[in-house]
């Protein structure tokens, strides 16, 4: 028998594949929470430790429902070290360099006060997206980022395909009027 601290060859190439397969994915969340790219290194990492005694139940099952599955926890690991950090009165960063790789191409040629305003605009726009209601967020984030048609969130999330369209449409309603507010649009 292994000790305690240990776990089987299986379970690490079981974790080794879920991790290269899903940690893009979780990583992009806990950024969201925490606003700190090595945070949220730290909240992909621990989301895995707390996994490793509940392998039996996703590692044979649909890649959707593991991947949500580990969102979840993920999102989960981020809140509680976003709240330590709050209560410990530790300031937060703010957002650095928000595009991506992709976002670089858009910049080309493209004059300084032009990128300025470009990352200004990001920021507002993620800055509102952040202040939906979770139920909605996750639906927008789901269609729109990871690009899940709405039959498939509604397996996802476990609800109705009539209910992931309605909080699609009020995610996009919400979201209008905050940026509307911050006068972006």
């Amino acid at each position: 028998m292994m000790a305690n601290n240990k776990i089987t060859e299986e379970k690490a190439e079981i974790l080794k594949k879920l991790y290269n397969e899903h940690k893009d994915i979780m990583y992009v969340e806990a950024k969201r929470i925490l606003n700190d790219y090595s945070l949220a290194e730290d909240a992909v990492h621990q989301a895995f430790m707390k996994i490793i005694d509940k392998l039996e139940k996703i590692k044979g099952g649909d890649v959707k429902f593991t991947s949500g599955f580990l969102i979840i926890i993920v999102r989960h690991v981020a809140y509680d070290m976003y709240n330590k950090r709050k209560k410990s009165n530790a300031k937060l960063e703010y957002m650095e360099n928000v595009y991506s790789e992709n976002d670089e191409n858009f910049l080309t040629n493209k004059t300084p006060c032009d990128e300025v305003i470009y990352k200004e605009s990001r920021e507002k726009l993620l800055q509102a997206i952040d202040k939906l209601a979770p139920i909605y967020r996750d639906v927008l984030i789901l269609e729109k980022v990871y690009k899940y048609p709405q039959k498939e969130i509604a397996e996802l999330l476990n609800v109705s395909l009539d209910a992931v369209k309605k909080r699609a449409e009020r995610a996009k309603k919400y979201l209008l009027e905050e940026l509307r507010r911050e006068e972006i649009v």
